[in-house]
């Protein structure tokens, strides 16, 4: 799924210890966090009730400025057995690219850090 940002937001551990990215785009949003004490990430699209925990050793990001990939390993047995046991599905979150007008050097730096954080914890 392939999703054109309008709008970025973005916080590292603020004063609940939240790290996140929202990125809005027409018709909707798309979020990524993670607690400081949490193991897992929280991926969020359009509405919580789309709302997931996962383990963020399930995906395989990339990201420049002006655009960010995630995707999960379908090929992977271990991850898929980490779905299933889980009972998640990768249908939503699977594989999203979420592409954006390039940012200034210091919100794309401040991007950075919240994206390895979320997944470098």
């Amino acid at each position: 799924m392939e999703l054109k940002v309008t709008d970025i937001t973005c916080e590292l551990d603020n004063e609940d210890g939240l790290s996140y990215l929202l990125f809005k785009y027409a018709g909707g949003y798309f979020s990524i966090g993670r607690m400081e004490e949490d193991e897992n990430i929280y991926l969020e699209k359009d509405d919580q009730s789309n709302g997931q925990y996962c383990d963020p050793d399930c995906f395989e990001y990339c990201y420049e400025n002006g655009e960010i990939e995630l995707s999960i390993d379908l090929d992977s047995k271990r991850i898929l057995q980490y779905l299933k046991e889980n009972n998640l599905s990768a249908d939503l979150y699977g594989h999203t690219v979420l592409i954006f007008d390039p940012v200034n050097p210091e919100k794309f730096k401040e991007m950075s850090n919240v994206i390895s954080r979320i997944f470098n914890h």
